[in-house]
């Protein structure tokens, strides 16, 4: 099982870049809660698209026992903070990084074999960006996604919006996916 425990503390995009694409005024407040909700949920959407943690995140992966091999991650794991498992005696081990590595940043592998016991738990950071070093690219993406979710804020709207095509604005996150683009 997978568990998010420390969200991003980033975003995709300041408050100050919603605002400029959505043409507010910087002195205009009053739409900034709607503004975070908006960004928040770009990067749910594109991490979703993507398959893959965008900014630096910590997740925690627990198993009832270890695998026969390596274990599955998110993708993008930048480090291991823990790997801890109960032992035959009921006591909780930690392991020593030397006995594991992280391989295709997304799986961890036993150095030699998993030890006998129970309720493997690894904690692990895991990002492919900060904010700093955000690719023009998913930039862009965020602010469409910001500005039209802004501009059209009920499901429907019949007769008026079109929806354009996928690959207009998703295709910009195409270079992210790790499977297949569809």
């Amino acid at each position: 099982m997978l568990e998010c425990v420390t969200p991003p503390n980033e975003a995709l995009l300041t408050l100050a870049e919603a605002r400029l694409q959505c043409r507010i005024d910087d002195d205009d407040t009053v739409q900034d809660s709607l503004l975070q909700i908006l960004i928040a949920a770009a990067l749910t959407q594109a991490e979703a698209i993507t398959d893959r943690p965008l900014l630096p995140q910590t997740w925690r992966h627990s198993a009832e026992v270890f695998p026969a091999g390596d274990i599955r991650l998110k993708p993008d794991v930048t480090a291991v903070a823990s790997v801890r498992y109960t032992d035959a005696a009921g006591i909780t081990q930690t392991l020593p990084s030397t006995a594991y590595r992280i391989v295709e940043r997304r799986f961890l592998r036993p150095a030699n074999s998993w030890p006998d016991g129970t309720q493997p738990t690894v904690e692990f950071d895991c990002g492919c960006f900060t904010a700093a070093t955000l690719s023009p690219a998913l930039k862009a993406w965020a602010q469409v996604f910001v500005a039209t979710l802004f501009a059209n804020r009920e499901a429907i709207n019949p007769g008026v919006l079109t929806e354009l095509p996928r690959t207009y604005v998703d295709g910009l996150l195409d270079y992210l996916r790790l499977g297949e683009v569809g």
